[in-house]
């Protein structure tokens, strides 16, 4: 975690209920509504998380001192306290305003690691962290029954060195110690919501409609051949394809499975009327958990208090008309920021890829479109394009759709591949690649022991030239090498 706004504590009796308490930090008594703090911060909308570099919504010295939970240090919070059955079911919640002194500051690998029973930390710690996965998995089980799913898309991590040039590249992948975070925040945010629909008052809800039925229709299309087996209830009910896609077990095919259903989905977005969120598959939903990095955290956090002093009496006016205006705007603002991340993101991957101009990678194709299709490397997640052009007559090609599609006969979403980076456009952020092996020799071949197909010894964008422009060069200098005849003069 970059920012420290939440804290959790767990009571296990032996017996009976479990009281869970999720401690956020007050962010709402340090800025003060219609202040220039809350102006900036309203204008930022979000932290912007980009590869080695953090923009704040807030000032460093509240989002990282006075605010932050550091162990060993009193801060304000609001603390949610759920006290929850056997089952995973909700028998009673409260909110209230306290001060409290975190004792430990844990990192996702050391919790994994206890878990996983590689490591110590402390006796009753230890006991803690197991009570609190258990009560998470139980949490989980319950919100999925409900409908709900979770997409493992490992996200890119980025190692880089001291002059910004990335040093490795590899996939972050979500374990049980960030679903306990996942799972407690997610009830919490939910609790909150509710706290303030009981009392009438005003919220900022969290939405995410149903996919576009023409999307998952090609979703479905482009699936086909990563999973032949897909049941045919999922093909015809949303509510079963979710189940399905839940249940898949983790590892690199379900990766790409979700990551192509990840882009028939719709945005989730901010809006002050409840839509429902079709992800967690809930109603009543809204972000409370982070106010120290996101804005409508905050305003919730503002109404939630209100709540707690003023029970049902109306909030301030303007509260309420400014609500659409702050969804459209922190929607647009988040929508802003990822923009940014990917964008910096996909720069670090192609500067990676500059660095090993030349080199042949396992791959797997992730989508066919007009121009080429689109392979991702099984080891680190970086994509690039092979052209239409370096198509192998081998491998038949039909393009099926303008978004995502399978191919005929060899060429499919699916097909292991060899590739070899050929060209780097930082200008137009292009990765091209040409294709050394596919099927069952792309398993077989060590992409190592491959020779490269290019000059690396050029500029960085050297390129490898594609089928098409090949042929016509030829053409061209055989034209120039073949002795010209006289010309006769027609009379």
């Amino acid at each position: 975690a970059r920012d420290f706004d939440e804290a959790v504590s767990l009571q296990h009796p032996p017996i009976g209920d479990r009281l869970l308490r999720v401690h956020i930090a007050d962010v709402a008594e340090a800025v003060p509504p219609g202040s220039e703090l809350d102006a900036e911060a309203r204008l930022r909308g979000n932290s912007t998380y980009l590869p080695g570099n953090v923009i704040p919504m807030l000032p460093e010295s509240l989002a990282n001192e006075k605010m932050s939970l550091a162990p060993g240090t009193p801060r304000l919070v609001v603390t949610v306290s759920a006290r929850i059955a056997a089952g995973g079911g909700v028998v009673a919640y409260r909110i209230e305003e306290g001060l409290i002194t975190s004792r430990h500051r844990l990192d996702y690998d050391q919790v994994q690691a206890q878990l996983d029973g590689e490591t110590s930390l402390a006796p009753d710690l230890d006991r803690t962290l197991r009570e609190m996965d258990r009560l998470a998995q139980t949490l989980r089980q319950r919100r999925l029954a409900r409908g709900g799913f979770d997409l493992s898309v490992p996200e890119t991590e980025i190692t880089l060195g001291s002059d910004g040039v990335p040093e490795t590249i590899g996939r972050r992948r979500h374990t049980r110690s960030h679903q306990i975070v996942e799972e407690f925040m997610i009830l919490a945010n939910r609790l909150a919501c509710a706290y303030a629909r009981e009392r009438e008052q005003p919220y900022l809800f969290r939405i995410h409609r149903s996919p576009d039925p023409v999307a998952v229709g090609e979703f479905l299309d482009a699936v086909a051949t990563l999973a032949p087996g897909i049941p045919e209830a999922a093909r015809a009910d949303l509510a079963a394809l979710r189940r399905w896609l839940g249940g898949l077990p983790d590892g690199p095919r379900t990766w790409r499975i979700h990551g192509l259903f990840l882009r028939a989905m719709q945005r989730a977005s901010y809006a002050d009327q409840d839509a429902g969120h079709f992800g967690l598959g809930l109603r009543g939903y809204g972000h409370f958990t982070s106010p120290i990095r996101r804005y409508p955290d905050l305003i919730n956090h503002r109404i939630v208090k209100w709540a707690l002093r003023q029970g049902k009496r109306p909030v301030p006016r303007g509260w309420r008309d400014e609500l659409p205006e702050i969804a459209r705007h922190s929607s647009a603002t988040e929508e802003r920021s990822q923009k940014a991340e990917r964008e910096l993101t996909r720069i670090k991957v192609l500067r990676w890829a500059q660095a090993h101009l030349g080199d042949s990678f396992r791959g797997t194709v992730v989508a066919v479109v007009s121009p080429g299709y689109f392979v991702e490397f099984d080891e680190t997640p970086v994509e690039g394009l092979v052209p239409r052009d370096e198509v192998s007559a081998s491998l038949p090609w039909r393009y099926e759709g303008p978004r995502v599609g399978p191919g005929t006969g060899g060429l499919q979403v699916g097909l292991p591949v060899i590739v070899q980076i050929a060209r780097v456009d930082m200008r137009n952020r292009t990765l091209t690649l040409v294709p050394r092996a596919a099927g069952r020799r792309a398993q077989q071949v060590d992409p190592q022991s491959l020779d490269p197909l290019l000059d690396i010894g050029g500029a960085p964008d050297t390129a490898r030239e594609s089928g098409g422009k090949r042929r016509s060069r030829r053409r061209r200098d055989r034209k120039e090498r073949r002795p010209r005849r006289a010309r006769r003069t027609r009379r």
